[in-house]
């Protein structure tokens, strides 16, 4: 009879030592499955803004672009309506003809100069060069086939797109000069170097890193220092030495698939991604590798990150102290007294007590029944002893 009460104790103990050994599992598992989906979704959200500005950038590629290729384009056509140089192009091949187109263009290609640095304007007759404001002395000069000349001599239309010449590829406006019959005779063109446009574009975007990568063109030489090879592209522009170097060291993530977010050891992080460059042919005759600062992005993700672990963790350790709080006040207390005092009932101790009803639940249920125990029991006493 003296082990009973100790297993009693020991039993309430073990229940106790049970419910923790049950809360504290399932309250870290909870906070588990939690901050794993806060984790998907602070991803997500990453992911989706890193796209979006990505796409943003990509946007403003493609309108820069345009704007660039619309102002060429509309130069050139500018020049080719010019009363001057509709008879200039009449004239026979003449000193006189090149001065004349040279009074109705140098303007025009000093300020081109002085928006992007290097500008051509060019007059061909024939596929051959009538004037090159740049090079004026190469009157004469037999121009590379090109479809879009073909195109525009056909049409009558101005196009304008990116093309290989001999400086290399540009992006060009060619426009028609037409006779007065209205037949086309010759083309006026304003061309951009590529890299000028890159190097125009990536003030417009600013806090973007960019590498502008050109197949070597054939036949063309370049004056100074030759510029470094990623691959069989020229680097022919970068506003990022870290930029060039990565690429070197990862000469296959030059594709148009490819999109990373990397620091290029600049101790910034950059999504980047590739746009490839075609000609009028449709062929790719190079890369630009754009790398869009994502810094910003990824600092605010992790700061909300560890703010919600932080607040995470706090709620769940509250949670948790006020469940066990809860459970120990109105389970594990009251069924602790309630075995006791069955216990006590068992062995004829303290039956004159009553048994209080404390709780209106399922616990409350075994206190009623306990408290008819107890009056089963006095009068059951009470009876033997009236007839002993």
């Amino acid at each position: 009879m003296a082990v009973k009460p100790k297993t009693g104790a020991v039993r309430g103990l073990t229940l106790r030592a049970e419910f923790i050994r049950f809360l504290i599992p399932a309250m870290l598992l909870n906070a588990l499955v939690i901050l794993f989906i806060g984790a998907v979704g602070q991803y997500l959200i990453i992911q989706r803004a890193e796209q979006q500005q990505v796409v943003n950038v990509r946007n403003e590629f493609d309108r820069l672009r345009e704007v660039y290729a619309g102002q060429a384009l509309a130069e050139a056509s500018a020049l080719a309506a010019n009363p001057n140089i509709v008879e200039a192009f009449a004239m026979p091949p003449s000193k006189q003809q090149r001065t004349l187109l040279a009074l109705q263009s140098r303007s025009v290609w000093k300020a081109l100069q002085q928006q992007y640095g290097r500008a051509i304007v060019v007059f061909i007759q024939d596929h051959h060069v009538l004037f090159r404001a740049n090079k004026p002395h190469l009157y004469g000069d037999t121009t590379i086939a090109r479809p879009d000349i073909r195109t525009v001599l056909k049409s009558g239309q101005p196009v304008s797109d990116f093309g290989l010449m001999k400086i290399g590829y540009a992006i060009s406006g060619v426009a028609p000069v037409l006779s007065a019959s209205n037949v086309p005779v010759g083309t006026a063109q304003i061309s951009l170097p590529v890299t000028a446009i890159f190097r125009t574009i990536i003030q417009d975007i600013p806090g973007s890193v960019v590498s502008v990568l050109i197949q070597e063109p054939p036949n063309t030489k370049e004056a100074g220092p030759k510029a470094p090879m990623i691959g069989p592209y020229q680097v022919k522009f970068t506003n990022s030495p870290s930029l060039t170097q990565f690429l070197q060291h990862h000469p296959s993530d030059i594709d148009p698939r490819f999109s990373t977010t990397t620091s290029i050891g600049t101790g910034k992080s950059y999504q980047l991604f590739v746009l490839p460059l075609k000609d009028f042919t449709g062929k790719m005759f190079g890369s630009v590798v754009f790398g869009v600062d994502v810094s910003g992005i990824l600092q605010t993700a992790y700061t909300i990150f560890g703010l919600s672990l932080f607040f995470s963790l706090i709620i769940f350790i509250g949670v948790g102290l006020n469940l066990r709080n809860f459970v120990n006040r109105r389970i594990l207390t009251p069924l602790s007294l309630l075995t006791e005092r069955v216990r006590a009932i068992s062995f004829g101790e303290k039956l004159e007590e009553p048994v209080v009803q404390t709780e209106f639940n399922e616990l409350g249920v075994l206190q009623v029944a306990a408290e008819r125990l107890r009056k089963t029991l006095i009068n059951l006493v009470r009876h033997i002893g009236a007839n002993g």
